[in-house]
Protein backbone atom coordinates (compact mmCIF):
# COMPACT_ATOMS: atom_id res chain seq x y z
CA UNK A 1 0.00 0.00 0.00
CA UNK A 2 1.31 3.96 -0.17
CA UNK A 3 1.31 6.10 2.21
CA UNK A 4 -1.92 7.73 2.21
CA UNK A 5 -3.56 4.37 2.63
CA UNK A 6 -1.34 3.67 5.61
CA UNK A 7 -1.76 6.81 6.89
CA UNK A 8 -5.97 5.85 7.08
CA UNK A 9 -5.17 2.37 8.11
CA UNK A 10 -3.29 4.31 10.89
CA UNK A 11 -6.52 6.48 11.71
CA UNK A 12 -8.56 3.28 11.98
CA UNK A 13 -6.60 1.68 14.58
CA UNK A 14 -4.43 -0.28 12.53
CA UNK A 15 -0.41 -1.17 12.75
CA UNK A 16 1.78 -0.57 9.50
CA UNK A 17 4.95 -0.64 8.82
CA UNK A 18 7.27 -0.64 5.56
CA UNK A 19 8.38 -4.29 4.00
CA UNK A 20 11.96 -3.10 3.58
CA UNK A 21 12.22 -2.54 7.61
CA UNK A 22 14.23 -5.36 8.45
CA UNK A 23 13.65 -5.56 11.50
CA UNK A 24 10.01 -6.80 11.91
CA UNK A 25 9.35 -5.82 15.49
CA UNK A 26 9.53 -1.79 14.16
CA UNK A 27 6.32 -0.32 13.40
CA UNK A 28 4.40 2.57 13.43
CA UNK A 29 1.10 3.05 15.60
CA UNK A 30 -1.32 5.78 16.56
CA UNK A 31 -1.04 6.53 20.33
CA UNK A 32 -2.62 9.33 22.91
CA UNK A 33 -0.02 11.91 23.91
CA UNK A 34 -1.58 15.56 26.04
CA UNK A 35 -5.11 14.29 24.69
CA UNK A 36 -3.95 13.83 20.63
CA UNK A 37 -3.29 11.22 19.11
CA UNK A 38 0.11 11.00 16.87
CA UNK A 39 1.94 8.38 14.88
CA UNK A 40 4.63 6.78 16.87
CA UNK A 41 7.26 4.59 15.94
CA UNK A 42 7.73 1.10 18.45
CA UNK A 43 9.84 -1.47 18.57
CA UNK A 44 8.84 -4.30 20.49
CA UNK A 45 10.90 -6.31 22.57
CA UNK A 46 9.17 -9.15 24.12
CA UNK A 47 7.21 -7.62 27.03
CA UNK A 48 8.84 -4.54 26.74
CA UNK A 49 9.02 -2.03 24.08
CA UNK A 50 10.61 1.33 22.89
CA UNK A 51 8.41 4.44 21.10
CA UNK A 52 9.16 7.74 20.14
CA UNK A 53 7.80 10.17 17.68
CA UNK A 54 7.98 8.88 14.38
CA UNK A 55 10.16 10.48 12.28
CA UNK A 56 8.76 10.66 8.57
CA UNK A 57 11.52 10.79 5.90
CA UNK A 58 10.72 11.88 2.71
CA UNK A 59 11.43 8.34 1.00
CA UNK A 60 8.58 7.01 3.32
CA UNK A 61 6.07 9.56 1.68
CA UNK A 62 6.69 7.94 -1.71
CA UNK A 63 7.21 4.04 -0.78
CA UNK A 64 4.56 1.70 -2.25
CA UNK A 65 5.71 -1.47 0.57
CA UNK A 66 3.52 -0.01 3.50
CA UNK A 67 1.85 -3.44 4.75
CA UNK A 68 -0.53 -4.03 7.75
CA UNK A 69 0.77 -5.56 10.78
CA UNK A 70 -0.82 -8.40 12.43
CA UNK A 71 0.20 -8.89 15.74
CA UNK A 72 1.74 -12.93 14.68
CA UNK A 73 3.80 -11.09 12.34
CA UNK A 74 5.95 -9.26 15.10
CA UNK A 75 6.43 -12.31 16.72
CA UNK A 76 8.35 -13.87 14.06
CA UNK A 77 12.26 -13.12 13.81
CA UNK A 78 14.13 -12.06 10.96
CA UNK A 79 15.54 -15.81 9.18
CA UNK A 80 19.00 -15.39 10.95
CA UNK A 81 19.06 -12.79 12.68
CA UNK A 82 18.57 -14.16 16.51
CA UNK A 83 21.16 -16.83 15.49
CA UNK A 84 23.67 -13.67 14.47
CA UNK A 85 22.74 -11.92 17.50
CA UNK A 86 22.95 -14.87 20.32
CA UNK A 87 26.59 -15.38 18.34
CA UNK A 88 27.61 -11.83 18.72
CA UNK A 89 26.55 -11.71 22.64
CA UNK A 90 28.57 -14.93 22.89
CA UNK A 91 31.61 -14.03 21.91
CA UNK A 92 31.13 -10.59 23.45
CA UNK A 93 30.32 -12.59 26.69
CA UNK A 94 33.57 -15.10 26.17
CA UNK A 95 36.17 -11.82 25.43
CA UNK A 96 35.34 -10.41 28.55
CA UNK A 97 35.79 -13.51 31.19
CA UNK A 98 39.07 -13.66 29.77
CA UNK A 99 40.07 -10.56 30.70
Amino acid sequence: MNFRQAVQALFQGKIVRRASWMDRMMHVRMTEIDGRRVPVMRVDHGEYYREWGYPCLGSDWTAEDWVLVEVADREKPIFGMQHAISSQSSVNFAARARN
